[in-house]
């Protein structure tokens, strides 16, 4: 995870929608990209609250970096 950015406090209650996009795949890593908005119960009005870069490395039993699983259709093989 990097620079995580609280941008406002979130009221008990709110409803929270999670924006999570890949922004970069690599041979072992891949990273996403994460946004939180929240609204509350009142409001339809979404304000953004979080937000951070989150990367995932695949490793072996021995914690070398290993080649990221093939995907076909977003299945894993």
């Amino acid at each position: 995870m990097d620079n995580i950015q609280f941008r406002k406090r979130v009221s008990n209650g709110a409803i929270l929608r999670f924006d999570i996009r890949s922004t970069k795949k690599g041979y072992s890593s891949v990273t996403y990209s994460a946004d939180v908005f929240a609204s509350d119960q009142a409001s339809r009005d979404e304000e953004l609250v979080f937000s951070t870069h989150v990367t995932f490395v695949a490793v072996d039993e021995k914690g070398e970096k290993v080649p990221l699983p093939e995907m076909v259709t977003g299945i894993e093989q």
